[in-house]
């Protein structure tokens, strides 16, 4: 008697035989997946068939592969600095939203490269003022499928500007 084991997963091939058929898939794709076997009967039997769903949900967080600085932390306050906190995130689904907390303020970052499971993503912050103890800086990062990952709190330090500067106004 011939089997069939069929399945609407990605690359999936169906299989044949005359005797038991085993498959051990790992599922890595979300989504709800059919396993159908079947047999379409012959001169003593009739046909039937059986089918299994396999629903699969992203249970891991997205990843939060580094975070840097523009300019770098340590610089001296200047007026008017234009400030780039940048993350580099990877997810196995999508990544939903990015929020980057500094000194206790939340900022909505924006995807400037890559795609929304492995991109960059950044904020833009002007005229912070110096402070050598260090503002707290905490990314955190959801997926499409709720799932959270942040980053440990670090400290971005803009030193007291040590040389003289003069405002010029023509008015």
């Amino acid at each position: 008697k011939n089997l069939t084991l069929t399945s609407n997963m990605s690359g999936w091939v169906d299989q044949n035989g005359t005797n038991r058929i085993n498959n051990e898939t790992l599922l890595k794709q979300n989504g709800i997946f059919n396993i159908t076997s079947y047999f379409a009967g012959d001169e003593n039997y009739s046909s039937s068939s059986q089918t299994l769903f396999a629903t699969v949900h992203d249970t891991h967080a997205p990843l939060i592969v580094s975070n840097s600085t523009y300019p770098g932390s340590g610089i001296e306050y200047f007026p008017g600095r234009a400030y780039k906190f940048n993350a580099t995130l990877q997810d196995e689904d999508s990544i939903s939203f990015v929020i980057m907390q500094l000194n206790s303020t939340n900022y909505t970052a924006y995807r400037h490269s890559g795609n929304v499971s492995n991109g960059n993503w950044s904020v833009n912050v002007t005229d912070l003022s110096a402070n050598a103890t260090g503002y707290p800086v905490v990314w955190y990062v959801n997926d499409t499928s709720n799932n959270w990952n942040k980053t440990n709190v670090w400290y971005y330090v803009i030193q007291k500007n040590t040389s003289a500067y003069t405002s010029i106004n023509p008015n």
